[in-house]
């Protein structure tokens, strides 16, 4: 939690209750929690008496708002300073020393009943931001900042964060959905569709396309196991496509005939076959002749190259 606070603790300060801070603080069931997670009750009233309980034990002392500087005062055994980094209803938030990483909270029991303090400070600041959540695979939530609450949620170009931090370059994929967020710089790249791709080596890889039909497409990404597949040529049953760092430069329909000579396979880069596709057989055999493929239609080739 208090990598959180610290982050946001610029933001914590901007967005303070504007509501009176001792009306606030008298006669509301306050419980003090620290670092240790302790839970020491709070009581105070008008006259500056402060009551603390624990384990049944009551300690009468004082406190003392300072409004000039924003700091609470708490005087048991020695005077405490604390500055207020944050309040409203439900949630005090303290420092001893601004810009100190150590936090103190007081929690209204009334209002907060789970004492979740870190969920209560997360849900206004996300709410200030416009920020939405994607809980991702990596196992945590992805912080995904909007310029207003209507705003799409994955747009290209809007800047994400972890705990309000800067997020590594990387691929990002939705636990609830099958998008995948390519960040870079902390801002979203692309927003890309997960399909499953079967190699025609038998490697099960993964497609990150922007269509939102299983179509490889010059582009998109191809991973195995989250890593990018080394350059070279792949293929599918029905495709073939050229990669390097990761992304497709070319593609194309991988289309079977069969022929008196076996099954001649056309790497085809338009939508029928043309000079300069690459014909083969399925042993590997490269196309140096003339060859019907229909009733119809003749293609020659030579040195595996329709011409």
């Amino acid at each position: 939690m208090n990598q959180f606070i610290v982050n946001a603790a610029t933001i914590l300060k901007s967005i303070s209750n504007n509501i009176d801070f001792n009306s606030l603080l008298i006669g509301k069931n306050w419980v003090f929690v620290d670092d240790k997670n302790d839970d020491e009750k709070y009581h105070f009233h008008e006259n500056n008496e402060l009551i603390t309980e624990r384990d049944n034990k009551k300690v009468t002392s004082k406190w003392n708002f300072q409004k000039a500087t924003n700091n609470l005062q708490i005087n048991k055994d020695e005077i405490i300073t604390y500055k207020i980094l944050f309040f409203d209803k439900a949630v005090v938030a303290l420092q001893k020393e601004e810009n100190n990483s150590a936090f103190y909270f007081l929690a209204n029991k009334a209002i907060l009943t789970d004492l979740n303090i870190e969920k209560h400070l997360r849900d206004i600041v996300y709410k200030h931001l416009h920020i939405s959540i994607v809980h991702v695979t990596a196992g945590f939530d992805l912080e995904i900042h909007r310029s207003y609450s209507e705003e799409t949620i994955g747009a290209n170009g809007q800047t994400v964060s972890l705990n309000l931090a800067p997020v590594k370059d990387g691929f990002y994929q939705s636990s609830n959905s099958n998008f995948i967020y390519e960040i870079i710089n902390s801002k979203i790249a692309h927003k890309k569709h997960v399909y499953k791709l079967l190699l025609s080596d038998g490697t099960q890889a993964n497609l990150y396309s922007e269509n939102k039909t299983a179509v490889v497409s010059v582009g998109d990404n191809i991973v195995v196991n989250q890593n990018p597949i080394n350059d070279g040529k792949y293929f599918t049953a029905d495709t073939w496509f050229i990669i390097s760092s990761g992304k497709i430069q070319k593609s194309g329909d991988l289309i079977k005939h069969k022929t008196k000579n076996g099954v001649l396979l056309i790497e085809q880069q338009g939508v029928k076959q043309m000079p300069g596709d690459l014909a083969f057989f399925e042993n590997g055999e490269p196309l140096n002749s003339e060859i019907s493929i229909g009733l119809f239609t003749k293609i020659k080739g030579v040195n595996g190259k329709i011409v």
